[in-house]
């Protein structure tokens, strides 16, 4: 409910109320730079540098979410099973990992779970697993 109200002659007084609905800012579509993917190029993957949580379509500016944490694994056919976990955006710091970013190859698959954003309201939320096939 939202009163409005104004001090007239020495006294406050209630002008109007009204009743407001207000729905939650919705989820964000978690990307690898621009791509949600199912797949992307090597090349394009070994740039970026971490995960995204973008609104599309939403209809008000400035509000953003940060990706606070996620776990990341790498299958690929030449190399061992790699993975570590986040706490931002920014890829895992296990130096594992980090060679096999460097090392990706069509046909690698990148996985993501345990996905978490916080949103404008403060609080955090779980998101979907995401995948991603290397071509």
């Amino acid at each position: 409910m939202v009163t409005v109200s104004a001090e007239v002659d020495g006294q406050v007084k209630t002008l109007a109320t009204k009743e407001f609905r207000v729905k939650n800012v919705p989820d964000p579509s978690i990307k690898v730079g621009l791509t949600k993917g199912p797949t992307m190029k090597a090349a394009e993957f070994k740039v970026q540098q971490g995960l995204r949580a973008d609104l599309e379509d939403f209809v008000f500016d400035g509000v953003r979410y940060a990706v606070v944490g996620y776990r990341m694994g790498i299958e690929s056919r030449n190399r061992p099973y790699a993975e570590g976990d986040a706490t931002s955006e920014m890829w895992p710091a296990n130096p594992e990992l980090q060679g096999a970013i460097r090392g990706i190859k069509p046909g690698d698959q990148v996985y993501f779970d345990n996905i978490k954003v916080k949103g404008p309201d403060g609080r955090v939320r779980s998101m979907p697993n995401v995948n991603f096939k290397i071509n």
